[in-house]
């Protein structure tokens, strides 16, 4: 946020009729936003006063003039502007929209005109954007979006441009519900003149007929605004100015702007990449016409700039979230019937199930949506339940689930998985586990307790840590590839043979207890999920396999095309897989659909090991030809490439801290990559030739090593 000169602005406890000016809230090219109180209902509000610092100055006794002796023309546009200004307040103040700022009167005073507006807690999406990365999964963008084009619509509808939409003008308020603000540069869409013409302008987020000479405005600029901000929310950054765009294609050179569609990193799913292209087209023609045309594409339906079927009055309602319904309520007769808790909780159940089977059938929702509404229903549940097991209050628990600190209680994460704690990579040799007859290929550690090896011949031996013995093999006589994964929650061990079969070795009953059948031979990598609900495989086709662990069933197969799958993970959250392939490509893939959400291209010709770090925010690649890189998953550019790496990377995992890469290559030792530096501080030396893999136990205090020289070495914390 830049600089706030308080030379210009109002000072605090300045009055302005019954209103008392407490501090500066935001402070732009066209006018001064304050924080005051309502000294007749003791209420506070947010005042915008009209102060066009570029032709205008303030006197003594506050009163802002034009600057006509250093600008002829000062004069002229004050007065223009003070007239929109005055205007956009009275067009606004008949608005009533949860998703645009409510303007409560306006008035004259000091030579200027200002705007009363309702004032709400809550952050700019700028501010938001800082705080959290820079970016906004895809959810979130939905839940701000679609109900910023509804109240656009309605703005449209009324015969009003907004002509600065981006971050800095959407507002998220602490409940979560955004809102259009700042309508400084908004005017009518009528009766355009050379005046009309003298608006702000920001660059990267401004449309071309927003310039001089350069066409005409109307709703499609302001959908251009709302696709550069998009652009801004999933690249991390915003788009190439649309001057410079098209003054670079006048000289017969390329578009200077990465389409979102080309961007790799972030995970989006591919119609809103293509939702956002569409608003960037710099030629409005081709441009969606309307708030209502964006919000259809964002919405996963048909992308088209016919006139919505609907009356215009209806675009107040459609609010993008899953809300209440307006329904008449019942006449009450002399007595009320008191529902039984039981009771409410079925009801509830049952309606809400078959307004998301309604919501879902129209496509007024995806699954996906669906099913984040539910996890965030169900996260906040889980963690009041638990903060109530621990004795804290409702309104204590509701601060945990948000992220407030509450001193009273430290919860465990909603997911399953353990606080983060500080990783020691200072670790020393307690056992050399002795009995396999070829190379270990792949370790699992089944709990903290137990862990499992496979060879290259596909004997699996379970061992216990902590004395270093034998417990069970499994696999005995049988071939396959040698890989292995245990379920996160320790209870499974899925272990492929010779054939299109993944066994399922219960933990605790120490036997075989299912399968999981494909129609491809070989198996060439297994996973699970961090809920161990699927587990996804790369079979001899070359292709990654989604089971559902509930049915046994295949859920998805996905394919590079003609290029070989070789390494498969699962993303943190659960809800998106990567692979990497022979050709040297990464692809995210949704578990629900099996659509690619995002890909990019890394040097190596094979990716044969990937892995998520715990936070999600980075993706570790190994391979051939001394590839190891991590990879930013938002998309910011904070990758990192390794040097003096070993010739060939086979495993690579993240310390639990997300501190530390440690990985598994062609040489005797293991090695531990600092994230922020990227250098490599230490080395657990000892095998005898290449170490093939490395795993840690889930709390981080154990690692398990193996490699060519068919041992599996245990090493501890100091």
């Amino acid at each position: 946020m830049a600089a706030i000169n308080q030379v210009n602005t109002l000072p605090a406890d300045y009055r302005l009729g019954e209103y008392t000016i407490e501090s500066v809230l935001g402070q732009g090219g066209f006018g001064i936003t304050y924080l005051a109180r309502d000294t007749k209902l003791s209420s506070q509000v947010a005042i915008k006063e009209y102060f066009p610092q570029a032709f205008a100055a303030r006197q003594e006794q506050s009163t802002i003039v034009p600057r006509t002796y250093s600008n002829p023309s000062a004069e002229e546009n004050y007065r223009w502007g003070l007239q929109e200004f005055l205007k956009e307040a009275q067009a606004l103040a008949k608005f009533k929209h949860n998703n645009i700022v409510r303007v409560l009167r306006f008035l004259e005073a000091n030579g200027t005109a200002y705007m009363v507006m309702e004032y709400e807690e809550g952050e700019s999406l700028a501010e938001h954007l800082r705080k959290h990365g820079g970016f906004l999964d895809e959810p979130i963008l939905l839940q701000v979006f679609l109900p910023i084009l509804s109240g656009l619509q309605a703005v449209h509808n009324a015969g009003l441009l907004h002509l600065d939409i981006k971050p800095d003008n959407i507002y998220l308020r602490t409940n979560g519900k955004p809102m259009l603000i700042d309508f400084g540069s908004a005017r009518h869409t009528a009766h355009q003149s050379e005046a009309s013409k003298k608006i702000a302008l920001t660059p990267g987020y401004s449309a071309l007929e927003a310039y001089p000479n350069q066409g005409e405005q109307g709703p499609w600029s302001d959908v251009y605004s709302i696709g550069a901000t998009l652009y801004r929310c999933i690249t991390g950054k915003a788009p190439t100015d649309a001057l410079e765009r098209f003054q670079t294609i006048g000289r017969d050179q390329p578009d200077p702007l990465v389409m979102a569609t080309e961007f790799d990193r972030p995970f989006y799913s591919s119609y809103i990449r293509e939702c956002v292209d569409w608003a960037l087209v710099l030629d409005r023609e081709d441009r969606p016409h309307t708030a209502f045309a964006l919000q259809q594409g964002l919405m996963g339906k048909e992308m088209t700039n016919e006139e919505p079927a609907q009356s215009q009055d209806a675009y107040s309602y459609r609010s993008g979230f899953i809300g209440t319904l307006n329904v008449k309520q019942p006449k009450q007769g002399k007595q009320k019937y008191k529902w039984r808790l039981w009771e409410r909780v079925v009801a509830a159940l049952l309606s809400a199930a078959l307004i998301a089977m309604i919501l879902i059938q129209t496509n007024t929702i995806t699954q996906d949506q669906l099913f984040y509404g539910i996890d965030t229903v169900r996260a906040k549940i889980n963690g009041i339940v638990a903060a109530t097991k621990a004795g804290i209050t409702g309104q204590q628990a509701e601060a945990v689930n948000e992220g407030t600190a509450v001193e009273t209680v430290e919860l465990e994460p909603l997911t399953g998985q353990r606080l983060a704690t500080p990783f020691n990579a200072d670790k020393v040799l307690v056992h050399i586990l002795t009995g396999h007859q070829n190379r270990i290929q792949t370790l699992a550690f089944l709990g903290d307790d137990l862990v499992a090896s496979a060879d290259a011949d596909g004997v699996v031996k379970v061992w216990d840590v902590a004395g270093g013995n034998l417990l069970h093999t499994l696999n005995e006589k049988r071939r396959s590839t040698g890989v292995i994964a245990a379920s996160p929650d320790g209870k499974w061990l899925a272990l492929p043979t010779d054939r299109n079969t993944i066994q399922l070795w219960s933990v605790h009953d120490a036997a075989t207890a299912g399968e999981l059948k494909d129609n491809a031979e070989g198996i060439l990598a297994v996973a699970f999920s961090p809920d161990s609900s699927s587990v996804a495989a790369v079979n001899g086709s070359h292709n990654a396999v989604l089971w559902d662990m509930a049915t046994r069933e295949i859920r998805n197969t996905l394919s590079h095309g003609g290029d070989q799958i070789l390494s498969v993970t699962f993303s943190p959250n659960g809800r998106w897989v990567a692979t990497g392939s022979a050709g040297g490509e990464i692809r995210y893939w949704s578990i629900e659909t099996g659509k690619v959400l995002g890909s990019f291209k890394a040097s190596a010709e094979k990716i044969t090991t990937v892995a998520f770090s715990p936070d999600g925010q980075r993706l570790a690649s190994g391979g051939p030809e001394n590839h190891l890189k991590v990879w930013d998953t938002g998309g910011g550019g904070h990758d990192i490439r390794f040097v003096e790496t070993p010739r060939s990377v086979y495993a690579v995992t993240f310390s639990p801290d997300n501190r530390w890469l440690i990985t598994a290559g062609a040489t005797n030792a293991i090695q531990f990559w600092d994230l922020e530096t990227g250098e490599l501080r230490q080395q657990l030396g000892g095998h005898e030739r290449d170490v093939y893999s490395v795993t840690l136990s889930p709390d981080g205090s154990i690692i398990a090593s193996g490699g060519d020289d068919m041992t599996v070495r245990i090493w501890q914390s100091r």
